[in-house]
């Protein structure tokens, strides 16, 4: 017997889920029973969640509690663990490369150790393998979404943007030095780092995070809509920094957006795609230094913020 949704061999036929993947096994129907017992070829197997997205292959067995300490140890990760790594660094002053670059390295280990939490509280505790977390074979359907992910993320953004403009809510504006500290800006290997970061750490490991990890708990928990509105929240709350009434409604925004991506298609490809080309598209502008006039981009830049200097 084999696995319907990997192709691997099932160890055991009486297995209610397949080891390798970790997609539930239905039992067959009554009809494909009678066929098979006549010798004839069988009939596929019909999965009695086949209506749900394929988050876990279809098997969400990490709970709200395992959430909850994957989410403490995120906090671990980017607040606590880093502090004696970068705090000799202090010596040369809090706007000295040196400071600046120890905070990018440490920005981007954190980022790394993401990934391992997802792990640990999904396939690790649980069985199963990547594709726990999303991880399928990209098609073009992959693409599309992706595409269509950030072509939402971006007019949302504009919205925004305009909204703003129109009542004219000064402090929500988004400024080019909120986004990133004027001595990375202003150096060429700072923001080099900061790129590699932005465009190349944080999509990966924070959408295998938030959207493998984080949101098929909480749909689990409490549903579609809500699920992946909390989601979005977390997203937005981690993200916070000095400047955190101008980034917790656009990357909301963003969290939500990605997190429907992520719903529709069942593969992380998706927003790991979607997530580097808004940032990589967003990064552009803010260090070309004309990102100010652009509306659309000013959620684009408050994610980069958070992405930057929690």
């Amino acid at each position: 017997m084999y696995c319907g949704q990997c192709g691997a061999l099932l160890a055991n036929d009486d297995a209610a889920f397949c080891g390798a993947c970790g997609a539930r096994r239905a039992a067959p129907s009554e009809a494909a029973r009678y066929v098979a017992s006549s010798g004839d070829p069988p009939a596929p197997e019909q999965d009695a969640d086949a209506a749900l997205p394929p988050f876990a292959g279809g098997r969400i067995d990490w709970t709200l509690r395992d959430v909850l300490f994957g989410s403490l140890w995120f906090l671990a990760f980017f607040l606590v663990i880093p502090i004696p790594f970068v705090a000799p660094f202090l010596a040369f002053g809090d706007d000295s490369p040196q400071y600046m670059s120890a905070a990018l390295f440490a920005g981007a280990a954190s980022e790394v150790a993401l990934i391992g939490i997802a792990v640990w509280f999904t396939f690790r505790k649980y069985g199963g393998s990547w594709a726990r977390l999303g991880f399928r074979t990209p098609t073009w359907s992959t693409v599309g979404y992706a595409a269509a992910a950030v072509a939402a993320a971006f007019a949302l953004a504009a919205v925004y943007g305009v909204l703003i403009e129109i009542f004219d809510i000064d402090a929500l504006r988004s400024q080019r030095d909120d986004q990133l500290p004027r001595e990375v800006l202003d150096s060429g290997a700072l923001l080099a780092i900061a790129g590699v970061v932005v465009i190349g750490f944080a999509p990966v490991c924070e959408e295998i995070f938030f959207r493998g990890f984080i949101l098929p708990g909480m749909v689990k928990a409490w549903g579609v809509t809500i699920g992946i509105a909390l989601s979005g929240l977390v997203f937005s709350t981690a993200h916070i920094g000095p400047a955190w009434h101008k980034t917790l409604i656009p990357i909301f925004i963003i969290g939500a957006v990605f997190g429907a991506a992520y719903y529709r298609s069942g593969n992380i490809f998706t927003t790991i795609l979607a997530h580097a080309l808004f940032n990589a598209i967003s990064f552009a502008a803010l260090a070309a230094g004309d990102a100010d006039e652009q509306a659309a981009l000013g959620a684009a830049r408050e994610l980069l913020a958070g992405a930057m200097g929690r």
